[in-house]
Formats: C-alpha cells, structure tokens, sequence
C-alpha cells in the first residue's frame, strides 16, 4: 500500500479501511467549510454567529473571489462577485413550527439532536422547498412526533436582528396520538402549570409557549 505522508493534514493510516474513514472525515470537513461558505450570518456585534465560522468567499455562480462592495441601488454593503458582479445574499431561514392541543394541554418533545439536546420544545423545523409554511410545520410535527394536526390559525412570528432563522409558529388540534421519532428522546403533554420553562431549547420557545397561554 502506498505511503501518503499527508492529506489535508489527515495522516493515513497503514490498514485500507483507516484510509477510507481519513477520507470519509475530510469530506465531512470539506462539507462543514462549503456550508459555512454559503450560509453565514453576523450579529448586532458585527462577528459571525456561531454556527459559522466565517463569511462565504466564493461566488456560488461562477466560483471567482466575493468582495464586500456598496450597492448604491440597495444603499447598503453586500457580497459581491469581483468577476461576474452576482450580488450574494444572506437571508434568514424560514423555520415553521406547531404547538398541538388538546383539551387545553399541549404536546412537547425532548430533543435528541443538537443544538439544545435533551431540552423541551414543540415540533418544528426548516421550510422545504415546494412546500407552503403550514404544510411545513405539518410535516414536522408527523416526522418529530408521528402526530396528525390540523392547524387552527396562526400564533406568532419570531425573530430576531442576530438570528439566522425566522421562526413561524402555528396553533393547531392534535387529531393523534403521538407515537415519537428519532429526533426525540421522550414526549409528554402539558398544562399551563406544567410547562418546564427552566428546561426549554430556544428563547423563541418560551416566547411562544407564553402567547400560547395568553390566548386561552
């Protein structure tokens, strides 16, 4: 077997399955570093969120270097490709969600997946493509909890300057039971009284738990 002294600062091992799990992890890298790329998001502070490391620096169109110029037209700073003077944009990402009902209680899952892993919230997840925003919150509410909805009207839309998503958050019947899924680690019905607030995954999880309770 040939001696690869270095790939991409990965060191290939001796044995054939070794060097397949070194390239499975560089792809993974090289995945995370193209994600970053394309998606990034800053805050009020001017830095990066978290979950992204730096800002794209490639155009997705042509592949050429982006540069940050002032449009006049938009009155503002943006992305701009130096070769082919495509505008990248960074927009938020649309997360539809549903607090499910019945009898005056509601259903929440324990999350299984990070980020907030192990914490309460209520089904939700990001919009697809060729979906509506109600159809989305309803595909995620049977993909987390296997439960069937109806949605009965729209509760609140949050959001935030630093947020890189948008989270839309819908009322709606639960006409199942739930049974669970993989992205959860329990799930439990809950009063008013009994909503776990010291345990719950996101701000804009209380926030729409609290105007649930307004609205009764």
């Amino acid at each position: 077997m040939p001696d690869i002294k270095d790939l991409d600062g990965l060191k290939a091992r001796d044995s054939g399955a070794t060097l397949l799990l070194s390239l499975v992890d560089l792809l993974l890298i090289r995945t995370t570093v193209m994600l970053e790329d394309l998606y990034p998001c800053k805050n009020r502070t001017g830095r990066y969120s978290p979950m992204y490391n730096s800002p794209p620096r490639f155009c997705p169109g042509c592949g050429s270097p982006l540069a940050s110029q002032y449009v006049d037209v938009e009155e503002r700073d943006r992305l701009v490709c130096t070769a082919c003077g495509e505008i990248h944009y960074i927009n938020p990402k649309v997360v539809a969600g549903v607090i499910p009902a019945t009898t005056g209680r509601i259903w929440l899952l324990r999350r299984a997946i990070q980020p907030r892993y192990g914490t309460w919230t209520f089904p939700a997840g990001f919009m697809e493509m060729g979906e509506t925003v109600e159809q989305a919150a309803q595909r995620e509410t049977f993909e987390e909890l296997h439960m069937d909805v109806r949605i009965t009207g729209l509760l609140n839309i949050y959001s935030r300057s630093e947020s890189p998503t948008v989270l839309i958050v819908y009322l709606a019947d639960a006409l199942s039971e739930p049974i669970g899924g993989s992205e959860a680690l329990e799930f439990a019905s809950f009063s008013p009284e009994t909503i776990p607030w010291n345990r719950l995954a996101f701000w804009n999880t209380e926030a729409a738990l609290r105007d649930w309770i307004r609205s009764l």
